[in-house]
């Protein structure tokens, strides 16, 4: 894309080896774990996948495990914090154990309009999941209640052809489209840094992603980048704020639930700890 510069084309090499894939649990299970049929969609006993934050997604429920698919956990939590509700109307209720989850507007150039030949096709992609779609060591909430980013990561699945297609790294911009239909697009963070704090007012979803810890990038010492950021892995965006310095940091959070790292000077986001800042409409 147009928005990473020259200096900065390894990026686009990460990103098709796999970037942010950062796994915290190292587990050779790829699949829904059917020998567990007794773990319900149904947590709060009203027929709904519970929402924890007064009946609201909130980020904190996010938390990744078994997967490496810290790409989409960090853009489903940048959704619930920025636009709840638009998360919630996703999932809708069936009413028999299952839940059925809206993608919007995807992108569909099949067969059917021959390969794209005339335009682009897209239309809203529905995908219904049950208890048997939920894998023992799937993304779930913090405090182990929150059921619905369990839904979300198996409606994920299905829609991208399987965990082993989605928990073997990805693209937090290819997350971002999938879950709000609209476009996303990634920069250096030279260029990101500067539209992160508008973005945020503006509603949409930001993450960061980090090189992976080959030894070479600034300031990398036993697996990690500066600022406390672990290598080829990505955080939510939650907020711009202003130290007592009197600088602006970013606020970060680590889509496995704990070892958050510290807040980082917008002013040093280019000292080769971030790879780059990605930014979705929503």
């Amino acid at each position: 894309m147009s928005s990473v510069n020259v200096a900065f084309a390894g990026v686009d090499i990460q990103r098709y080896l796999g970037l942010a894939e950062h796994n915290p649990v190292l587990d050779p299970k790829i699949g829904p774990d059917n020998s567990a049929p007794n773990r319900s969609l149904y947590n709060n006993g009203a027929g709904q996948p519970d929402f924890s934050n007064n009946s609201q997604p909130s980020p904190d429920d996010v938390k990744q495990e078994g997967y490496g698919d810290c790409y989409f956990d960090s853009t489903l939590a940048a959704l619930a914090q920025q636009h709840p509700d638009q998360l919630k109307n996703m999932i809708h209720d069936n009413g028999n154990g299952t839940f059925t989850v809206t993608f919007p507007h995807q992108k569909d150039n099949g067969a059917g309009n021959l390969w794209g030949l005339f335009g682009d096709d897209y239309h809203d992609v529905k995908i219904t999941v049950s208890d048997k779609d939920l894998p023992s060591n799937g993304t779930s909430s913090s405090d182990g209640t929150a059921k619905w980013p369990e839904v979300m990561e198996a409606a994920y699945a299905k829609l991208r052809g399987g965990y082993d297609a989605i928990g073997n790294g990805g693209n937090p911009t290819d997350a971002m489209a999938a879950l709000t239909g609209k476009s996303a697009d990634y920069y250096s963070p030279k260029d990101g840094a500067g539209k992160i704090e508008q973005a945020l007012k503006d509603g949409k979803l930001v993450t960061i992603s980090t090189p992976e810890s080959d030894g070479d990038q600034a300031g990398m010492e036993a697996g990690k980048n500066p600022h406390g950021l672990v290598g080829g892995h990505a955080y939510t965006v939650t907020g711009v704020c202003t130290g007592p310095d009197g600088k602006k940091y970013l606020e970060l959070r680590n889509p496995w639930g704990f070892d958050h790292p510290q807040n980082i000077p917008l002013d040093q986001v280019n000292d080769g700890s971030i790879a780059e800042v990605e930014i979705g409409n929503a």
